[in-house]
Order: structure tokens, then sequence, then C-alpha cells
């Protein structure tokens, strides 16, 4: 009688059918494999049960959570002997029907100094960026919206720039299912205002000394509180005669030099005080009356409330109200 030895022969792999099931609120389904159907020729032949995706998980029926999405699974049934098969199923895990987003990192403030152009850049740039926010839904991607209204922004005081308003950020998922976070958009105004000082209504330097004669007489000396931000008011504005004698006559907000002797020195003194309550500096100006000579009032240009720095502070006045969020705006002198 002759006996012949069969060659060990591999396992035959069966991975089940393909299966769907629908997530939980968290976006993970439960998934159950099924490898009972893989069969092996040989007797008494272990076999070991491998499962691979995003996942890897061993036997015959585990049980495993699996995200939104579709998902190729790969059996691989090896027995003692080293011969291995493999089968694959195809996993549908379906978003759940309740799920919504999750902020993931709530929406932050912002603080700005005001520019003097509505801080639109700034305002919109954080607008853009939703505030910072970041948001998740096993449903699929976010689309972000917000509530923003310049009608709703709210000043600290009238006729000051400064101020905040409160937005709330709106995640939408592809199920329009919502999730919300809110923060607050602050503008600050730290800046004083800027005076302008005008000799015979030309723009002239602060901290000068302008030297005319009595011919020149009268001359008048004037001045303007301008603020970027809002609306400003002069705090003191006053005249003292240093040396000399002369009749200063104040009205409507100028001074008027009347009459002067030679070596008459007049100083004018004045600050401002803007509506955001930011004080200025103190100034001063200086005329002095001689017999011959005269100084020419330089143009003082509006530092600060333009980028050139070309556009002279008698235009500047005429600009509109500042306005948060209008980048056309700027101050309007009070």
């Amino acid at each position: 009688m002759t006996f012949s030895l069969r060659a060990n022969v591999p396992p035959v792999a069966n991975a089940g059918p393909d299966q769907t099931v629908t997530a939980d609120l968290t976006g993970y389904g439960t998934v159950t494999f099924d490898g009972s159907e893989t069969f092996d020729l040989d007797p008494n032949d272990e076999l070991d049960y491998v499962w691979t995706n995003s996942i890897t998980a061993y036997g015959v029926n585990p049980t495993v959570q699996m995200s939104v999405g579709t998902h190729i699974v790969t059996l691989t049934v090896a027995d003692l002997f080293g011969n291995v098969s493999t089968d694959t199923l195809i996993v549908t895990v379906q978003p759940s029907p309740d799920a919504a987003p999750t902020i993931v990192t709530q929406a932050q403030g912002q603080t700005v100094e005001c520019d003097g152009l509505g801080d639109n850049a700034a305002l919109q740039a954080w607008l853009g960026a939703h505030g910072g926010a970041v948001a998740t839904s096993p449903n699929g991607q976010i689309t972000w919206s917000n509530d923003y209204a310049p009608g709703s922004f709210v000043y600290d005081s009238p006729g000051c720039a400064a101020g905040h308003v409160t937005v709330t950020f709106t995640a939408t998922d592809p199920q329009s299912k919502t999730a919300t976070t809110t923060a607050t958009f602050t503008v600050v105004d730290t800046t004083p205002p800027v005076l302008v000082w005008y000799v015979d209504d030309a723009v002239a330097d602060d901290a000068a000394i302008y030297t005319l004669t009595k011919k020149d007489l009268p001359i008048t000396v004037r001045v303007a509180a301008v603020d970027l931000c809002g609306g400003a008011t002069l705090s003191k504005f006053s005249s003292a005669s240093l040396a000399g004698s002369s009749k200063v006559k104040f009205s409507g907000a100028t001074y008027t030099i009347t009459q002067a002797s030679v070596g008459t020195s007049v100083r004018f003194t004045a600050s401002s005080v803007d509506d955001c309550g930011n004080a200025g500096a103190e100034e001063w100006l200086t005329i002095n009356i001689v017999q011959e000579g005269k100084g020419t009032p330089g143009r003082k240009q509006c530092e600060g409330l333009n980028g050139s720095g070309s556009l002279g502070c008698d235009r500047q006045a005429d600009a509109p109200c500042y306005q948060p969020g209008n980048p056309a705006a700027r101050n309007k002198q009070r």
C-alpha cells in the first residue's frame, strides 16, 4: 500500500457582506466584523484573523468604532504553516441625523487702536477669520457666517469713536446643523487731539515765535482742535503779554492784536481734549512786534491725519464723521 502526504493548503478568507451603519453623535459608528464563513480544508488547522484599515482588529467577530465615511477593510487569515488568504468588505458609516457641529476653539475678542478710517481693515480681517474660532462636524465641511451689522456698534460716549461690537459666529454643516460662538471687537482711542494754529488764517507752527511789525496790525490768532477719532474741543485758549504793551481782543474763538508798541511780545497758549477723554499737551505761539521785518507763518500739516502728510488741516476738518467699518470716513472737527 502506498501513502501520499497532501501539502497543507491555504485557508479561504471570507470577510462577510458589505455593511452600512449610522454614526452616533460623536461621529463614529459601531461595526462588528464577521469572518465566520472563512474555512480551511486542513483539519484541525488553527487560524489567525487580522482586520485592517484605519483600525486594526483581531478575531473572527471583533467590534470596532469607525468614523463617518466609506472604508475598505481587509481581512487577512493565516494558518499555522504560514499560508495566507485575504478578502475585503466595504463599510459605510452614515452621519447621524442628530449630529451637529462642535466648536473646538471659541471665537476670541480683539482690541485695536482707532485708526481714523473706521478700523475697517482690522474689523474685516477679524470677521473673515470668524474671530479665530474652529469647528468640526461629523457631517462634513463647515461654513461660517456672522450677524455683524455696522449699526450694532456701541460707542463709549457721544462723539467718541471708541466702542465695541459683539458678534455671534455661526458654524453650519452640510446637514444645516449649527453651532455658535460669540466674541467682541473693541476700538479704543488713546491718542490725544492735535492743535492747529492759524495766524491771519494761514496755518502756523506751534511753539514758534513770529516777528511782525506794527504795520502788520491788526493780526489774528486762532487755534482748532482736530482729532482722528471723534470730536475735540479747546480746554484752554489764552493770551498774555510777556513784554511791552498791547491791546488784544477775543471774539468768536479768535484773538486779535489790534494795537501794540514796538518791543511787545504776546504769547498765546492752548490745550485740548477729545470726546474720548484724551487730553493733549499744552502748546504756545509767540508774536513779537518790532520796527522792521516780518516773519512769514509757516504752514503746519495735520500730523497723523493722513498717510502722505500733504493734506491741509483746514481741508481735513471738512471730512465726514468717523464711523467704525467705514473706510471713507474720517473725523470731523467740531
